[in-house]
């Protein structure tokens, strides 16, 4: 006698049980692949847009700079802030403020603003904008700003933080500080920079072009 046994319909407990332990870990594995690709996306669009902003940047500077007929560099430390002011004609100048992670550029014309630009990384840069006397070359650091790029150092006595206009002759070469100023900041504490890495350069001659127009340089 043949007897015949019945078809099973469904699943056993322990198939189940696999079947979902191994969904589980392919799921938890595509996850995190999906959510490190979209971090490294974002990244990617954060530093081309950077990449974009100081390439504008650095043209409209360089420009500014090489017509410049007479420039004044301000370093504020109360406000951790640099104003540059390039006076292009009689009526016509350029200021920037550099402040961290921001550069605001504005044109000004008989008094009024014209023209203003604002410069700003994504990612956050700390501008430093300084000036070597024996080239006659301003340089603009942009470095990659970090939870230690500053510390708190303890002063035994008062700070001596001068204020000084870098002024420029008709030819645009930059002359020693003038009109210096020495203001006394009675503070226990003071930010002390730590070298950072640096993302970007900008380096500009001041007069360059005007003094090539005036025939004083050649190509």
């Amino acid at each position: 006698m043949i007897t015949r046994r019945p078809h099973r319909l469904g699943f056993t407990l322990r198939e189940i049980v696999l079947s979902l332990s191994i969904s589980s870990t392919v799921m938890m594995l595509s996850t995190g692949m999906i959510r490190q690709a979209f971090s490294w996306s974002k990244v990617g669009q954060q530093r081309t847009h950077d990449d974009q902003i100081c390439y504008l940047l650095s043209t409209e500077l360089r420009s500014h700079l090489h017509l410049a007929r007479e420039v004044t560099l301000v370093h504020d430390t109360d406000a951790s802030s640099t104003r540059v002011t390039l006076q292009l004609g009689d009526d016509n100048k350029v200021t920037y403020d550099i402040d961290s992670n921001r550069i605001v550029m504005k044109q000004w014309q008989s008094g009024t603003i014209s023209r203003r630009n604002d410069y700003e990384w994504r990612v956050p840069r700390d501008p430093d904008l300084t000036y070597d006397e024996s080239t006659g070359e301003f340089r603009l650091r942009l470095s990659t700003a970090t939870p230690l790029g500053h510390r708190k150092t303890r002063l035994p006595h008062p700070e001596s933080i001068p204020v000084a206009a870098v002024q420029t002759s008709t030819a645009g070469r930059v002359t020693s500080p003038t009109n210096g100023t020495d203001r006394q900041q009675d503070r226990t504490d003071s930010s002390t920079r730590i070298e950072t890495p640096v993302w970007r350069t900008i380096q500009a001659i001041t007069g360059l072009r005007l003094r090539y127009q005036r025939a004083e340089i050649g190509s």
